[in-house]
């Protein structure tokens, strides 16, 4: 096994990692450590795409169109942002995107 730059497929993208390829064969290896860190990075990116897709109608509130985020996908996206706290909203290509505040 020699010591390559391997790409690992998501959903949504690629992401370059080291591991080793075989010269004859072709065959790759990854150390689960080095899975586990890509795994996280590719999720901080949005390489999986939308996880957990839940189905919303969008409402009126005054002049404003609005969205209802449930508790747990609140807890889960924004560590348990309860209403009231701030948040950030934008674009970011296609998709609109929700962080907290900093």
């Amino acid at each position: 096994m020699e010591r390559a730059i391997l790409d690992l497929h998501f959903p949504a993208g690629k992401l370059p990692v080291k591991g080793w390829r075989c010269p004859a064969c072709g065959e790759e290896d990854l150390a689960a450590e080095q899975v586990a860190d890509a795994q996280q990075v590719a999720r901080r990116l949005g390489l999986y795409g939308i996880e957990g897709p839940r189905r919303r109608k969008l409402q009126r509130s005054g002049t404003s169109t609005v969205v209802t985020l449930d508790p747990t996908l609140l807890a889960e996206a924004l560590g348990g942002a309860v209403a009231g706290d701030e948040v950030e909203v934008g674009r970011q290509g296609d998709a609109i995107v929700i962080r907290r505040a900093a």
